[in-house]
């Protein structure tokens, strides 16, 4: 519950007083091991509810490492015997996800599973040997990942890898639901998958979004700022303090871990915050950010094209790209 509780905690959507909320339709529901809500702000709209959630608990059951029910599960169980045939939609999650970790050079690494599984953060309080976390650092590489496009299959090079589609399913599921609100007739909404929020059309003030980004130490309407977001853009944080373990040794370490290293990430960095006009991007740099460290980070938003909002101890924000 705790995670769910750190999540949902990431953002508001304000409005101004002009909006009529007669007219919203807004329903949450725990998907994705979070709270994912949307809000419709038009009445003819309510028909879409049902299916938005029944395509989020699909596409959920699709990218699901851990259920043994799910597509990924069996390709990570079987990939290394055999060539895996994949469906339309994991063969696009999976593509993305391997262009992205070639474009970050490992930065973001959808082969990272083995090092998620030994490190169990949020699971258990035992620290790996280093003789384990270079052994399964081994196992996270992304380059004996062979994915025939042709074909639309994949077949794993090394035995004990898996793949681990977490730092970008978020953002991936997001853009598949404003795919299928938009196919509907839906021409205004906001969906927030659990920290990733994705925009359809106009807020209902007109023009821009306004998020704020809730102060992670302070209340529910405490903000650390607030940003205008343009319509069909999507926003994604990653937080150090969003799941974590205190191991044996007495030390807290973060979820997030660099397949570069064999370990979880330490820094300066609290959270950081991606806007960006594609929710899978915004949703894997908001984790790659942490692997690049502070000083890579103008270069990340640059090469990228999307806005960081880094929180650093203290509450001090930095916005990337900085000015020219």
């Amino acid at each position: 519950m705790r995670k769910i509780i750190v999540l949902s905690l990431f953002f508001a959507v304000l409005f101004s007083s002009c909006h009529d909320s007669k007219e919203e339709i807004s329903e949450s529901r725990i998907a994705l091991d979070t709270v994912c809500s949307i809000h419709l702000y038009d009445e003819k709209d309510r028909h879409v509810v049902e299916p938005f959630f029944s395509l989020l608990y699909e596409l959920q059951n699709t990218l699901d490492r851990y259920s043994e029910n799910s597509e990924l599960y069996y390709v990570n169980q079987n990939a290394y015997r055999e060539e895996v045939a994949l469906s339309p939609v994991l063969f696009d999650a999976l593509k993305r996800a391997l262009d992205l970790s070639r474009e970050t050079g490992g930065a973001f690494n959808v082969a990272i599973g083995p090092l998620v599984d030994l490190w169990q953060i949020g699971k258990s309080d035992k620290l790996p040997s280093p003789e384990e976390i270079e052994k399964k650092r081994l196992l996270s590489d992304y380059s004996k990942i062979v994915l025939d496009e042709e074909k639309r299959t994949v077949r794993f090079l090394e035995e004990g890898m898996s793949l681990d589609l977490g730092g970008i399913g978020k953002g991936f599921i997001a853009s598949k639901l404003m795919d299928f609100l938009k196919e509907n007739g839906v021409e205004r909404a906001s969906i927030n998958l659990g920290g990733n929020i994705s925009l359809l059309g106009e807020s209902p003030r007109g023009g821009d979004w306004r998020i704020g980004i809730r102060n992670p130490d302070g209340s529910s309407s405490e903000y650390v700022d607030v940003v205008s977001v343009p319509p069909g853009y999507s926003v994604s944080t990653s937080g150090s303090y969003e799941r974590f373990s205190i191991l044996e040794d007495g030390k807290m370490y973060s979820h997030i871990l660099s397949s570069r290293t064999g370990y979880p990430i330490e820094g300066p960095l609290r959270s950081v915050t991606v806007i960006s006009s594609d929710a899978t991007l915004a949703d894997a740099l908001s984790t790659t950010a942490y692997v690049e460290g502070l000083d890579d980070l103008d270069s990340l938003s640059r090469h990228f094209d999307v806005r960081l909002i880094v929180l650093l101890e203290e509450n001090e924000l930095i916005s990337l790209p900085s000015a020219q």
